[in-house]
Parts: C-alpha cells; structure tokens; sequence
C-alpha cells in the first residue's frame, strides 16, 4: 500500500515465499483492510504495517493465518508475525500467528503505534505460539488494549517495553507454556506508565524446568509508575531462589 492509499481491502489472498508478506509504505491514508488472507514461508515480516512516516488511522487487521516467518533464509532479523507503527485506531484481531521467528527479538505482534484514549488501539481474540520472541510487544505505544488473547509455546508472553509506553490495558488474556530451555516470563513491563493487567491466566511457565535459570510468571521493573495489577490468576510449581511467582522492581 503506497502513500495515501485509504479505504482499501486485501482479502482472501494466499502471499508467500516474498520478502515481506504485506506492507504499507509511508501510508497517511485510512480505514485499510487486511483480512482472511494466509501469509507465509517470508523471509522477514508477515505484514509491516509501519513502513516510512506511517500515520494511517482505522485500519483492520482481521482472521488472517501468519505462519513459518523467518523461514525462507537469508536475513535474521526483523521476523515478525505483524509489526505496526501507525496512527490511532488500528485494530488486530482474530488472527491465528504461529511458528516464527530465529530468537528473542522475533515476536508474534510488534506494536509500536500512537493512539488516543478516544481512538486506541486493540489487539484481542489473537492465536499466537511457536514464536521465538514475546508473543506480543508494546514499545513506543499509547493507549493500546490487549485482551482475550491466547498465546503458548513463544519464549514469552506479553512485555511493555521501549520508548516509554502508556496507557497499556492487559486484560483476560491466556499465557501458556513457554518452552524448556528459555528465561520465560509471562507478563512484563520494563518501562511506561499507566500500566495495568487484570483477570489474566499466566501458567507453566518453564514448567518442565522451572527451577533452572530466571523465570517470572509476572515482572515489573522499578521505572514504571502508576501501575496496577489485580485478578491474575497464576500458576506455576513451587519456586526456588531463580524462580519466582512475581517480581516487583526494588521489592
């Protein structure tokens, strides 16, 4: 999608062995479509709906599949199932992402988009597993509601992270298993404000080996302010001095 490009709809689509699946490119137009597409086997990005100085509002990104990215060689970096950088109002949702990514900077949904709180962001009813990254990033973000997401099997589950992000709803999301092997965490917050996780699952955790390494079902560094946090429902087996049910910054 090329600049000013507005109310367009790629649907039904099948996008794969590409560098990039879907792209908008210093994109100022709104209201565009993504919806009921399969993209796959890429060697970068799924869709980067970010590219350039992209201020587009309202956009849909909607039952799509995204699968096997990262996997076609070549560069290993930027494997993303969906990267966003816009303006306000884009909505994720009802996408099934899985199976991407070489290591822990390759995450399910990338947002770094600025919304309003009249105008937010939403991405919900997202399948995300096998990425080796976060499931789902918030970095450089305003005003973004995460809920009724389940996410298995990545390396984590959701982090607020980079370019001081605010106004971060997380509520009724699922975080499952993550594999053996790595420092999981379920839900995490390195920096922002306005912060707050309510009513989520977080469980197995490292589960087949969660007395090795560091691992956290929840974990808030000390630069966040005006956080929150209630209702989680968390599980993992007992921990020991390198694993713990939840870790507050300076606590």
């Amino acid at each position: 999608l090329a600049t000013s490009t507005a109310n367009t709809i790629i649907k039904n689509s099948d996008i794969s062995h590409t560098f990039w699946g879907i792209a908008t490119e210093n994109d100022t137009g709104n209201s565009n479509t993504v919806q009921h597409s399969s993209i796959h086997d890429t060697v970068e990005y799924g869709i980067n709906w970010g590219q350039g100085g992209n201020t587009a509002t309202n956009g849909l990104i909607e039952n799509n599949t995204i699968y096997t990215i990262g996997k076609m060689g070549g560069r290993k970096t930027n494997e993303q199932g969906i990267y966003t950088a816009t303006g306000a109002g884009l909505v994720i949702e009802y996408n099934s992402i899985h199976d991407g990514g070489d290591d822990a900077s390759d995450h399910g949904i990338y947002s770094s988009s600025v919304n309003s709180s009249g105008n937010p962001g939403i991405i919900a009813y997202n399948l995300i597993y096998n990425f080796t990254g976060y499931g789902i990033k918030i970095s450089s973000s305003s005003y973004v509601n995460v809920f009724y997401n389940l996410l298995y099997n990545n390396c984590c589950g959701i982090i607020e992270d980079q370019g001081a992000p605010d106004h971060i709803n997380v509520y009724n999301n699922t975080i499952g298993t993550t594999p053996a092997g790595f420092n999981g965490v379920g839900l995490r917050a390195t920096t922002g404000s306005y912060i707050t996780w309510k009513n989520n699952i977080v469980y197995g955790i490292n589960y087949a080996d969660f007395s090795a390494n560091s691992k956290y079902n929840l974990y808030v560094d000390p630069s966040v302010t005006n956080f929150a946090a209630d209702y989680n429902l968390v599980y993992s087996p007992t921990p020991n001095a390198s694993g713990y049910y939840a870790y507050a910054g300076g606590a």
